[in-house]
């Protein structure tokens, strides 16, 4: 009777409702929680959710290890394991993602940079039982998968109102995402300040590398700035270290915003203001997308809001006019 109270499972057990009663309340005292491994096991199921991850986010940004992490560590909550795989192309995915893992994962994640020519295949698996849940970054496919992702838009809002209410009129930007961009773009509108087109200064990726291509060609631009705006903490960590190293004065800097709040930002010479992505939240967004869709109930997709978290390369209190220009180095940096 104990363990039919436990599970739920009271259908078939002749115990009077006041028995019941009392049996669940000493089970609240005692604070025993069913397995529920043990009972997916029993009921059929496998025990484990698949994640399939094209990595993503650059050397440092610990982007993927902190997804993975805070997966694995909300499955573990509900007593589930995780099933990893990583894949580069559709054809490393097709190899791993075929119909046998209908026999041995309950629902599957799919994550990282998107391959909207997998697409097809997910929707095969999701129409034989498999329920499948996308945490894709820049997704333009069609919507008929969930997708959980960070609201790219409200990314680039965000760094631009900042730097805006930091009394910053001439903002440079390091640009390589489309929707952070828009969003950045906004934030300017919104403030009432005119992007400058020579300030706005397109990455090829990235990476700190790309950055120090981008600080040098603002510099080259000859046009003043007081702010920059990143579309990553390496992009953002680049420019700090080139100022560093042109010993340009501290109280004549322009306020730094980086992008995904990652061990960069934290660690750099400088610690950088920069814009989350929430990787926690959006790993327990797709767990708990993924259970709704085992539990056959409706379900869409999410963008997770991001925050601003504030560091010293927006104090307040340093002076920032507009950023002289310093002589170009005679030497490349490395």
């Amino acid at each position: 009777w104990v363990a039919c109270v436990a599970s739920g499972r009271m259908v078939k057990t002749r115990v009077s409702e006041a028995t019941r009663q009392v049996i669940a309340a000493r089970i609240r005292e005692a604070g025993f929680r069913p397995n529920r491994l043990a009972l997916a096991l029993k009921g059929g199921h496998k025990g484990y959710v698949g994640v399939f991850l094209h990595k993503h986010g650059t050397y440092g940004s610990e982007l993927n290890e902190h997804f993975i992490s805070a997966i694995s560590d909300s499955l573990a909550d509900r007593g589930l394991g995780l099933w990893l795989r990583f894949f580069t192309c559709d054809r490393e995915f097709l190899e791993a993602c075929s119909h046998r893992l209908l026999k041995e994962i309950d629902g599957l994640v799919v994550a990282g940079i998107p391959h909207p020519e997998l697409h097809e295949n997910l929707r095969s698996l999701q129409s034989e039982g498999l329920p499948v849940v996308c945490a894709f970054a820049k997704w333009k496919g069609k919507q008929d998968l969930p997708n959980v992702c960070v609201d790219f838009e409200k990314q680039g809002w965000l760094a631009a109102r900042h730097l805006a209410d930091l009394g910053c009129r001439r903002i440079a930007r390091f640009h390589c995402h489309e929707w952070r961009q828009r969003g950045f773009l906004k934030g300017l509108r919104e403030a009432r300040i005119q992007p400058v087109p020579a300030l706005m200064i397109g990455s090829k990726d990235f990476g700190y590398e790309d950055g120090l291509q981008c600080i040098e060609a603002l510099v080259r631009s000859g046009e003043p700035f007081d702010g920059i705006s990143a579309d990553s903490d390496a992009l953002a960590a680049a420019a700090v270290h080139y100022l560093l190293r042109t010993g340009r004065p501290r109280e004549l800097w322009p306020k730094i915003v980086g992008n995904d709040d990652s061990p960069i930002a934290r660690h750099c010479a400088v610690p950088l203001t920069s814009v989350t992505s929430e990787i926690q939240e959006r790993a327990c967004c797709v767990v708990k997308t993924l259970f709704d869709l085992i539990d056959h109930k409706k379900v869409s997709s999410t963008l997770v809001p991001p925050r601003l978290v504030v560091r010293e390369s927006t104090d307040p209190s340093l002076v920032a006019p507009c950023f002289a220009v310093p002589a170009p180095l005679d030497r490349p940096i490395s």
